[in-house]
C-alpha cells in the first residue's frame, strides 16, 4: 500500500519499512508507559521524549510523501512543472451552483495561476488569493483557507514548499 498507481504510473507514497517502523515504535512506547505504571514516572519520560522526536523527525518526510502525490495529482489533470504550491480539502459542504464544488479529501496543485484538478471558482479565487500572499511573505507556508456562502462552504489546508517539488514517475504498468 505504500505506492499509489495513477492511470498505470506509479508515483510512490511512503516506504514500507517507514509503516513498520512507526508501529513497532508505537508498540515500544505501549510497553513503556504500562511498564511506567509499574516502575514510576521516570519510564514514562523514557516512553515521552522518543515519541516527541520521532513525531517532528517524521512529519516533513510525510509532508513530501503527500505532497507529490497532490502534485502527480495535478500534472495528470494538466498542471505544468514546477509547482511550489499545493493543498488538500479538509471540509467541504453544499454544492456550489456553477459546478466543481471541493470534496473532502481532494487534492490539488497551484501552477500557472490555475489549480489542478480544477475545482469550483470560488475554491480557485480563495487559492490563488492566499498563494499570492504567501509569496509576498504575508501569510506562513502551511496556511488554511475558509470559505462559505448561501450555497456551499469550505476549509482547505495549502501548502508552500520553498523550492519547487517535481515528481520523477517510476515506470508505467
Amino acid at each position: 500500500m505504500s505506492d499509489i498507481g495513477h492511470r498505470g504510473v506509479d508515483v510512490g507514497g511512503p516506504p514500507p519499512w517507514a509503516f513498520v517502523l512507526v508501529g513497532a515504535l508505537i508498540l515500544g512506547i505501549v510497553g513503556l508507559y504500562g511498564s511506567s505504571l509499574l516502575l514510576g514516572p521516570a519510564v514514562l519520560v523514557v516512553a515521552v521524549v522518543p515519541m516527541i522526536a520521532l513525531t517532528l523527525a517524521f512529519g516533513p518526510m510525510f509532508r513530501y510523501w503527500n505532497s507529490r502525490h497532490a502534485i502527480a495529482l495535478a500534472e495528470e489533470a494538466g498542471a505544468v512543472e514546477p509547482i511550489q504550491v499545493w493543498g488538500k480539502v479538509t471540509e467541504a459542504a453544499g454544492e456550489c451552483p456553477e459546478g466543481g464544488t471541493p470534496r473532502k479529501g481532494a487534492e490539488f496543485a497551484l501552477s500557472q495561476d490555475d489549480v489542478w484538478p480544477h475545482l469550483c471558482r470560488h475554491a480557485r479565487e480563495a487559492v490563488i488569493a492566499t498563494a499570492a500572499k504567501m509569496e509576498r511573505g504575508e501569510c506562513i507556508p502551511d496556511c488554511p483557507i475558509w470559505y462559505h456562502d448561501a450555497e456551499h462552504a469550505f476549509r482547505i489546508e495549502l501548502h508552500r514548499e520553498r523550492k519547487p517539488i517535481h515528481v520523477e514517475l517510476r515506470g508505467a504498468a
